[in-house]
């Protein structure tokens, strides 16, 4: 399966020069945990990602006033992005490999396509896993018919 089709399509955006104060009113607003930082000159370009403790850890606990710091100047500069075309699980070995809990999903050109995370992918790894656990139960239960049939014989 592509990530693509699992991934959040539905991506809160804000410029580099939005308040972090903004910031976090758009992050209550549509109740997600993270924006995506786009490119002033090309707004499909995602330059950059803040995430609600990024604006408490980086911001709040160090005192800081939120109207008066950018999200541009707050978020991580390299942002993680996996092609749509990607598999899920090549995304979920990049979130692994580069330590973080979301990717940009972005298409051949670089442009925004969505978002996907850890509480994205967990229901198809447990489908996944429950699809697997039920092939092994099934291939056991007829294992146990033919060597019964065999004894029998």
């Amino acid at each position: 399966m592509r990530i693509e089709e699992i991934c959040s399509r539905i991506v809160v955006v804000a410029l580099p020069g939005t308040s972090v104060h903004e910031g976090a009113r758009l992050l209550r607003e549509h109740h997600v945990g993270a924006l995506v930082v786009i490119d002033s000159r090309q707004t499909s370009r995602p330059v950059g990602v803040v995430t609600d403790r990024d604006m408490v850890v980086g911001v709040l606990a160090q005192g800081i006033d939120p109207a008066k710091i950018t999200v541009g100047d707050l978020m991580s500069g390299n942002v993680v992005t996996v092609n749509a075309s990607e598999g899920v699980l090549e995304s979920i070995r990049m979130m692994q490999s580069e330590g973080v809990r979301r990717v940009v999903v972005v298409d051949n050109a670089g442009s925004l396509v969505g978002i996907v995370s850890f509480n994205d992918l967990v229901p198809y790894v447990s489908e996944a896993l429950s699809g697997l656990a039920s092939a092994i139960n099934g291939a056991q239960s007829r294992e146990r018919e033919l060597r019964a049939r065999a004894g029998a014989a």
